[in-house]
């Protein structure tokens, strides 16, 4: 019975299957020769769990130019013109849908014709319309009845959440505030900002505060595996996101928490490091600094397993990426011990632009270099 709000709760899961339900759609249709599939109004139209609203806007805008066929793309031009529409049409919105299709002839063509409907297609787009919006309104009262529910659950919890009783465990009561977390600070370029007290509104502040000694904790707890190790390269896992959550918070609430640190701890921290979005996090470079050996020896063990596994095809999406770009902190420590991979034979040439990259931002003389 609460299948359909505990999927929509759940971003990544509402998203994922969303499209899987549109691949059965489009698969049923081929198998009896029907219509292409390319709006989101005609899939799984015998019942769905997945929803959304005009927050999850940018999610859907960035299929528009990120899935691979164009049947796809015309999917979530239609469905993101509907966010657009339901709320209430904002220019930013308007601009950012012309300027996705501005390159492709078919999505071009279909944003004019959604914007502009022919005289008669108005009248059917107006029924379609009326029902979306009775449709969202069920959605709507129905996640907010869940909601009190959740509410009435968590502050009963409240001493769970911020212990479960065993180190290193992450709870489902935890998950579920990090993903409100996650909600209320979208927008951001990292994977958590750790910003706790967004949760107090909705859920007051001893079940966020729960939360947030709990996220504190848990980083200690909790050694993530790095990519040397056999982490995935493609996913990033609940317990690396709330580890990077409590270090984000404990960096940013506790002016002395470098200070507090042992060489092991510091080595964990960095080690959580390595899955942010978008760089390093904020704190690394003080990090690096506190701790240099540990910090820099990492560093370098995860660009020499990258370059160790490294083809000649695909682009460094890890640490040595990263440090090319945005590494300038740690480039004095590591540059010198990346020269032999520099001279070696590299069967990559974008690795081989990062080498030069961080090894030139080192105090390493370009008579050396050469």
């Amino acid at each position: 019975q609460d299948l359909p709000d505990l999927v929509r709760g759940w971003a990544e899961l509402n998203h994922a299957l969303f499209w899987h339900s549109v691949a059965q759609e489009r698969a049923r249709r081929e198998r009896k020769n029907d219509q292409r599939l390319v709006d989101w109004s005609d899939v799984s139209i015998f019942g769905r769990y997945w929803s959304f609203d005009p927050a999850s806007f940018h999610v859907i805008t960035s299929d528009i130019t990120d899935r691979p066929l164009l049947d796809d793309r015309l999917i979530a031009l239609s469905l993101a013109f509907q966010l657009f529409v339901l709320g209430e049409r904002p220019r930013k919105g308007r601009e950012q849908l012309k300027r996705l299709v501005a390159k492709e002839e078919a999505l071009a063509a279909e944003l004019e014709r959604l914007f502009h409907p022919p005289a008669d297609q108005l009248a059917e787009y107006r029924k379609r319309q009326a029902q979306w919006k009775r449709s969202d309104a069920r959605i709507a009262a129905a996640r907010e009845k869940q909601l009190e529910r959740d509410k009435i659950v968590l502050a009963e919890r409240i001493d769970q959440i911020r212990h479960p009783g065993e180190p290193g465990i992450l709870t489902q009561e935890q998950v579920y505030l990090l993903q409100r977390m996650q909600t209320a600070s979208d927008g951001h370029n990292h994977r958590s900002e750790g910003n706790w007290r967004s949760l107090i509104e909705t859920y007051g502040e001893p079940v966020a505060t729960a939360f947030r000694d709990a996220a504190v904790r848990f980083w200690r707890e909790f050694k993530p595996r790095t990519q040397s190790q056999g982490a995935s390269t493609n996913q990033t896992p609940y317990t690396v996101i709330f580890g990077l959550t409590g270090i984000a918070i404990e960096a940013r609430e506790e002016k002395s928490w470098l200070s507090k640190l042992n060489p092991a701890e510091a080595e964990t921290a960095a080690r959580f490091a390595l899955s942010e979005l978008n760089g390093f996090p904020s704190w690394m470079p003080e990090l690096h600094a506190a701790f240099p050996n540990e910090v820099a020896s990492l560093l370098l063990k995860e660009i020499q397993h990258e370059l160790k596994v490294e083809t000649s095809e695909g682009e460094s999406h890890y640490v040595l990426y990263d440090m090319a770009w945005h590494g300038a902190f740690a480039c004095d420590k590591i540059g010198p011990a990346l020269l032999p991979e520099l001279r070696a034979k590299r069967v990559n040439p974008r690795n081989l632009r990062h080498l030069l990259s961080i090894v030139h931002a080192s105090s390493v003389p370009d008579a050396d270099i050469a």
